[in-house]
């Protein structure tokens, strides 16, 4: 492609992964939560190239290996806050998220939603379509057809873990996430053994 690193970069670069890969604990599981950062880093540096270099200067301003994806993502949410659209933004991601057990040591991680079902009410559909669409053109989510129905999911699991704002939704909501989904759990009980024939359910009284 005729580009070029400036000079010390490239290890630079290697130096900032093996951190990340440290501070994750090492061995596979860190690598395989740099790689994806490193990934992202090294596109936001592509797509900032100066005159066929790419910059140590870039390489700062957007966040290293370590904070790309999330000052990316902190970027995309203040642009849907200015919009009058932070409290569905918020509840998105937060709807995408499977909520982890902190005394099983099981991490939150993505969770695969029908975009539909990110819907609570009729009027919320074009507003929440659009949020994804932004989202997904900003390449925080991904979007894929199953049996002619979009689906949504984050991109990876590092933004759930490493972004500071996520976090915060999630420790705010976690109560009512966890009685949202157990009703939902709940719900699809009920409906699953006879979703056809509303008759042959069990009524609680």
């Amino acid at each position: 492609m005729g580009l070029a690193l400036e000079e010390g970069l490239a290890q630079v670069i290697i130096n900032d992964v093996l951190e990340s890969c440290r501070e994750d604990g090492g061995g596979k599981a860190g690598r395989s939560t740099a790689l994806p950062l490193l990934e992202f880093a090294l596109t936001q540096v592509w797509e900032r190239k100066d005159q066929g270099f790419l910059t140590h200067k870039t390489y700062q301003s957007v966040g290293k290996v370590a904070r790309s994806l999330t000052a990316w993502a902190d970027e995309v949410c203040r642009s849907l806050e200015k919009d009058g659209l932070s409290q569905l933004t918020r509840r998105i991601f937060t709807d995408l998220v499977n909520l982890g057990d902190e005394g099983q040591r099981l991490p939150d991680s993505r969770r695969r939603r029908l975009l539909d079902h990110l819907c609570n009410q009729q009027a919320e559909r074009e507003p929440v379509h659009s949020i994804v669409q932004r989202l997904a053109d900003a390449r925080l989510v991904t979007t894929s057809t199953d049996k002619g129905r979009v689906t949504v999911e984050i991109i990876h699991d590092s933004l759930i873990r490493e972004w500071a704002r996520l976090q915060r939704w999630l420790k705010k909501d976690r109560s009512f996430l966890s009685w949202e989904r157990e009703l939902e759990k709940d719900a699809r009980e009920w409906r699953d053994p006879s979703p056809e024939d509303a008759t042959r359910r069990d009524v609680c009284v």
